[in-house]
Formats: structure tokens, C-alpha cells, sequence
């Protein structure tokens, strides 16, 4: 729905704008100053409005805070335990490191029969809320949290989605 909505920064580059400041607490909230990155606060964002609570315990908005708590709660998995054990599954976060502590978190909407792919659900990608695809080769991506660890399993449907933008559907 917020990929739908078209969320994305006013101006752009700005971290901010009228329907992504819900995603960020109000202490950072500073009328007429740029936002931090926001890719994080969606996370927490959704995690909370889709299980009606905290799964790292309050709303975090930096990836390797996230990454940290994860860790210290059992929900993370490292990329290449989730690979080799195939717990990677939609509803995962993805959490990529950039280096210089910079790093970048989305979910995982969906995973291609061999386990190569990714379809994404990000905040904060292009400026934006954005459905992406991602490969799981890639470097930045160290691992996964698992908000729902009694949902660890390997069987559901697998295969990535072609996102058709509704400007583009032919009725």
C-alpha cells in the first residue's frame, strides 16, 4: 500500500515529505530541516503496523543498531547460513552494509526457485518507497532478521515478481 501510494522525499533528497514523516519518531521531526535516512524507520515501521509490535523491542533507525538487537534477540541469521539453510523466507528484513557505517535495510517479498533473488520492499531506495529485485551475491548484503521466528520454514511459493507499474497496465 505505501508503494502504491507513491511515498517518496518533498523535496527529494530531503529524507522528509508529507507521507514519510509517519515513519519517523517526532524527536526527529524538525519543521523545515532534512530528515535522517529513513530506510530503517520504515522497517521498524511496518514490522510494528504489521505485528502491532516492536519485534526489536522500539522503533530503531540505523541498520547496524538493528543488526545488533537482532542478533542479541536470536533474529538474525547471517547471508550465508540463510542461504546454505534456506531460511531465507518472505517477511525477512535484508540488511546491507555499505561500509563506514553506513548500511541500508528492506524486506524480502519474495524468493526465486533457486535462491538467487530477492524481490525487495524498501524505504528510502530512490528516495522513495520502492519494489526492487536484488541478487543475493551481492557483497553488501550480510544478512537477514527474522521478525517471526516461529515462522522459520522453506516451504512457500518461490519465484520473483514482475512488477508492472499501474501507468504502464493495459486494462
Amino acid at each position: 500500500a505505501e508503494h502504491a501510494k507513491d511515498v517518496h522525499e518533498v523535496p527529494g533528497g530531503s529524507n522528509r515529505g508529507p507521507e514519510l514523516d509517519k515513519y519517523l519518531p517526532d524527536a526527529v521531526k524538525k519543521p523545515g530541516e532534512q530528515g535522517p535516512p529513513w530506510c530503517c524507520f520504515f522497517y521498524s515501521w511496518v514490522a510494528h503496523e504489521a505485528l502491532g509490535a516492536w519485534p526489536l523491542g522500539r522503533r530503531i533507525g540505523g541498520c547496524a543498531e538493528a543488526r545488533g538487537v537482532a542478533g542479541s534477540l536470536g533474529l538474525w541469521t547471517p547471508k550465508f547460513v540463510a542461504v546454505e539453510q534456506k531460511r531465507l523466507i518472505p517477511g525477512d528484513a535484508f540488511v546491507m552494509d555499505k561500509g563506514g557505517g553506513h548500511g541500508h535495510i528492506g524486506y524480502v517479498l519474495r524468493v526465486n526457485a533457486d535462491g538467487t533473488q530477492i524481490n525487495t520492499l524498501e524505504g528510502n531506495c530512490g528516495n522513495r518507497v520502492k519494489l526492487g529485485l536484488r541478487n543475493l551475491a551481492d557483497p553488501e548484503i550480510v544478512g537477514y532478521i527474522n521478525d517471526v521466528q516461529n515462522e522459520l520454514t522453506s516451504t512457500f511459493d518461490r519465484g520473483i515478481v514482475d512488477y508492472v507499474p499501474p501507468s504502464a497496465r493495459h486494462l
